[in-house]
């Protein structure tokens, strides 16, 4: 049951990938080109409880946490935003910046999305899209996803975000 889970959060993202129209582009490959181009993460998430088979996924809470984390030696600027992809219509913020100060780190989990997105209940009905990071300095960034099931049955899986 935990396989097909992890397989159907799997293809969850990569059809949200897709229907989105993300590619992967090349890293840049030297510090200085970095620090022209910068680097920019797009972590998919999804947050919100669904009760029926309609939304493509099990009954249950959906949730993810992005987790940002400053390996550098001084503060860096980052700025994000949200853009939600499904249900309905694409709704997106505009970029907001914030510092992490060096080895320190910050959480953006399914409230501050909610928040950024002007969306006023929580817990929201199930909905999905990205996060996307900028910044000028390389970052360590995870996505950690949880669902709990109607039936009490707990998942999580974790996923490394590349830059791009």
């Amino acid at each position: 049951m935990k396989n097909r889970i992890v397989i159907l959060l799997s293809v969850t993202l990569a059809v949200l990938l897709l229907v989105v129209g993300v590619a992967p582009t090349a890293m840049p490959t030297s510090p200085a080109l970095a620090q022209q181009t910068g680097y920019e993460y797009v972590v998919p998430f999804v947050c919100g409880w669904t009760t029926d088979l309609l939304d493509s996924v099990n009954p249950g809470n959906y949730a993810t946490t992005v987790n940002v984390h400053n390996p550098n030696p001084s503060t860096v600027s980052i700025t994000w935003k949200v853009v939600r992809v499904w249900p309905l219509h694409v709704l997106r913020c505009d970029f907001a910046g914030l510092d992490i100060k060096a080895d320190a780190g910050r959480a953006f989990r399914c409230k501050n999305i909610c928040n950024r997105l002007g969306i006023p209940h929580w817990p929201p009905p199930y909905f999905t899209g990205f996060v996307v990071i900028k910044c000028y300095e390389e970052l360590d960034v995870y996505a950690v996803y949880t669902v709990q099931y109607d039936l009490g049955e707990t998942s999580i899986a974790v996923e490394h975000i590349l830059a791009r």
